[in-house]
């Protein structure tokens, strides 16, 4: 998973970073704007609970395209911005266990902008500024069992 989380961040830096600017140039940039793998696991105890443990673990990416067109070293550009997440939570205690699972997908219209100040003549600065209002979709089902012991004396 590790290399190919790499590799798909390279390759997008690559298509990124061998634009071309210059007056009239069409741009297609694609760029993963936000990319996260979590795993925790915990125990807890208590004198009045029995000990309890838990694992969570979650991986999602936000990924944008984007298109537009070079004018006077500045891009206006629109696309479309997607995100996919999947998440896992599982708690176990001597008497009770919970497990919840999680996903989530969304998708936004992007516009850009973005201003090119050149550094050299094949390395450019570019601060740029961008606006999404989009739609986000977010499900999680749990399942719970419980068992309890009653001692007779």
């Amino acid at each position: 998973m590790k290399k190919l989380s790499f590799c798909l961040l390279f390759s997008f830096l690559v298509i990124k970073s061998f634009a071309q600017i210059a007056d009239g140039k069409k741009a297609l940039t694609s760029t993963i704007s936000n990319f996260y793998f979590g795993l925790s696991k915990g125990e807890a105890t208590s004198s009045i609970n029995p000990t309890l443990t838990g694992k969570t673990s979650g991986f999602g990416f936000t990924t944008e395209v984007l298109y537009g067109e070079i004018k006077k070293n500045h891009l206006f550009s629109y696309g479309l911005q997607l995100g996919l997440g999947f998440g896992k939570q599982s708690n176990n205690s001597s008497s009770t266990s919970t497990d919840a699972k999680s996903h989530r997908i969304e998708f936004a219209p992007v516009v850009s902008y973005q201003k090119f100040y050149g550094l050299t003549d094949r390395l450019y600065f570019s601060p740029f500024s961008r606006l999404s209002i989009g739609y986000q979709f977010f499900k999680q089902d749990a399942t719970s069992s419980s068992s309890a012991s009653i001692k007779k004396v």
